[in-house]
């Protein structure tokens, strides 16, 4: 199985020396968070769940290199950046994807608040810019159907952006490179071979 983050962030080739600072959406249950903590100086996360917050803070107590917050990306990311002074790391993972998570009201099962979120980091461009799950922002019309079936189901809206639509969101964040899509390399990862990660470096890292 690929040894997540580190295989991310070792195609990114990200400097560890200019990048100390991990912003993270969609905490889940921490795991993610705590490997990044192995690579950053510091990891913010946030979560909507408030059972799997509090399981987070209690399981993850002893890594003070992490903090949690609890509540809606959109609510929390700006305060949880503004105070950044320092180039950082966005990883963008805030969405419903089964089991102990929950959906945000105002984006149904299968909607994502990305767009959204990118909005409350443009006083404070990060660095990177990572959307994990890239696959799962397909606007074909297969993909469109199915999300309709289950928005007749649970509501919400259909709001999974294109590739196109985030693109031209992150170019009103600050100038970034082109993006890069990076797809899972690992037979035993159900989404080998599919584009897992898109990211943006900001050309200027100040």
């Amino acid at each position: 199985m690929v040894d997540y983050p580190n295989y991310l962030l070792d195609k990114l080739a990200v400097d560890f020396d200019e990048v100390k600072i991990c912003v993270e959406t969609g905490t889940f249950e921490g795991n993610g968070a705590i490997a990044f903590s192995s690579f950053f100086e510091s990891v913010r996360t946030v979560e909507l769940s408030k059972d799997l917050y509090n399981t987070c803070c209690e399981k993850h107590k002893g890594n003070d290199k992490v903090t949690f917050y609890q509540g809606a990306s959109t609510d929390r990311l700006e305060e949880m950046v503004k105070d950044i002074q320092q180039p950082y790391f966005l990883f963008l993972d805030s969405h419903h994807s089964g089991g102990l998570t929950v959906w945000d009201k105002a984006y149904g099962p299968l909607g994502s608040p990305v767009l959204q979120e990118l909005d409350c980091v443009k006083e404070n461009p990060p660095a990177w810019i990572v959307i994990d799950d890239l696959s799962d922002f397909d606007n074909s019309k297969i993909a469109l159907d199915n999300r309709k079936s289950i928005v007749k189901v649970f509501g919400g809206e259909m709001l999974y952006p294109g590739r196109r639509e985030i693109v031209d969101k992150v170019a009103e964040v600050g100038d970034y490179e082109s993006p890069q899509a990076i797809s899972v390399e690992d037979s035993n990862h159900p989404n080998d071979g599919k584009p897992q990660w898109f990211c943006f470096k900001l050309k200027d890292i100040r």
